[in-house]
């Protein structure tokens, strides 16, 4: 015990020298913990996704075959904009392509836009049959006025059946859309920016004032609609409003009953509907996952490899601060030799200083990654439940394992060298 108690007692004598040691540890800590808590909490993020919606299927037309609006294609009246291409995987949820005019119809792009006909739907949903539903999605990007502000963003069609079996368990607060009616349901990015709330009206190109019925709780990163920043409304609205988009649509999203009929069903409609030539896309839900998932997995190795560099930076500063305290401590060690004092005893001495190091600066470095953690989990996947989760909580404990384990390995060295000196030559030292 008196070896602990004389280990101390060497820290508290070089306050500066053991804080620097110990801060070392602390951001090596700190990063490696904090990274594999956001990497982790991705991970689970990406889970939950696959989970909530591996059932899905997007189906989006590739060929010229389908309808096509070019540039020849005549604008309805008002000037319009241009036309955005579905959803999709990261369809846009907020933005979609800047507005050519200030008002209603969607004028084409100048490079033609496959899209769904009525047919091609009703085939869709014929090939799906019984053994899924079948969710027709219209979207432009328009300009839409808030009160004094306007902003482009995103416009999708839906029927209200489609609507409510697509995003009803989103919804934040209020009510579906209505069959026939005038309103529109929000993102909650676009409510929280433009200050909207249940009952205010907002202008969609020159379609008139909406009513909002609903807003939609955050999805993030969905895979078939991005909602957050977008508008939805009725497809009966939808096709009046750009009345040279009538019955066309962007995408087709298909929920297969059983997720083991997802690749059968998606073999099926790639076998149908492109069996003279590329008519459609089609991408399962849980494949694009899969991909993110290894995305997430390669980032996160790859961040926490750097926090383990800094880590193996701050073990390095506490083998010269050890080797420094030998050199300065050759005659103190030649005293405890000549006293009866053994190598075993010596050599823990000194492993006891880099054992407190790494302990005091590991402890510290996990408490604030567990804070840093849940900060950044918050900003990027806007909750910060997953860093709470008993996954993430571990890559604290292998953080703070870490820091301790390399503050011992690069304690050794200083430790045997001081261990092995001669005690005579130790006592001669000046």
């Amino acid at each position: 015990m008196i070896f602990v108690d004389l280990a101390i007692r060497n820290l508290r004598l070089h306050p500066l020298r053991s804080t620097l040691a110990v801060l070392g540890i602390v951001i090596g800590v700190a990063a490696i913990a904090a990274m594999g808590i956001l990497g982790n909490s991705m991970v689970l993020s990406v889970t939950d996704s696959i989970t909530a919606s591996g059932n899905t299927i997007i189906v989006s037309p590739v060929s010229e075959t389908s309808h096509t609006i070019g540039s020849s294609t005549s604008s309805s009246s008002g000037g319009g904009t241009r036309s955005g291409a579905g959803g999709g995987i990261f369809g846009g949820g907020g933005g979609g392509e800047p507005p050519s005019g200030g008002g209603g119809g969607s004028s084409s792009s100048s490079s033609t836009t496959p899209r769904f006909t009525e047919s091609q739907a009703q085939e869709i949903a014929r090939i799906i049959s019984t053994n899924g539903s079948v969710i027709n999605v219209a979207s432009t990007s328009d300009t839409v006025s808030l009160g004094k502000k306007n902003a482009t963003t995103r416009i999708y069609g839906l029927k209200p059946a489609d609507a409510e079996s697509l995003l009803g368990s989103d919804m934040e607060s209020g009510t579906m859309l209505k069959s026939g009616g005038s309103g529109c349901i929000i993102g909650t990015t676009l409510a929280t920016r433009y200050n909207l709330t249940i009952g205010s009206r907002i202008s969609v190109g020159s379609g008139g004032t909406l009513r909002v019925l609903g807003i939609i709780g955050s999805r993030g990163m969905s895979m078939d609609v991005s909602t957050d920043n977008a508008v939805v409304v009725t497809d009966t609205w939808f096709f009046q409003t750009y009345s040279d988009r009538s019955n066309l649509y962007d995408q087709v999203i298909v929920k297969a009953k059983d997720i083991n009929d997802v690749d059968t069903l998606a073999s099926e409609l790639t076998t149908s509907m492109n069996h003279k030539e590329r008519v459609i896309e089609v991408q399962e839900t849980k494949t694009s996952l899969a991909r993110i998932y290894d995305s997430f997995s390669t980032v996160t190795t790859f961040v926490s490899a750097i926090g383990g560099i800094s880590l193996i930076v701050a073990g390095v500063s506490i083998l010269n601060i050890m080797m420094m305290s030998v050199n300065e401590r050759i005659r103190e060690i030649g005293i405890m030799r000549s006293l009866g004092s053994q190598q075993p005893e010596v050599l823990m001495m000194f492993m006891y200083e880099a054992l407190f190091l790494g302990i005091i600066g590991s402890a510290i470095g996990g408490a604030l990654s567990l804070g840093a953690g849940y900060i950044v989990c918050t900003m990027f996947l806007k909750t910060g439940a997953y860093a709470l989760a008993p996954s993430s909580l571990i890559q604290v404990v292998y953080g703070i394992g870490f820091g301790i384990l390399i503050s011992l390995i690069c304690g050794i060295y200083p430790a045997w060298t001081a261990s092995k000196m001669n005690p005579i030559d130790a006592l001669r030292h000046e």
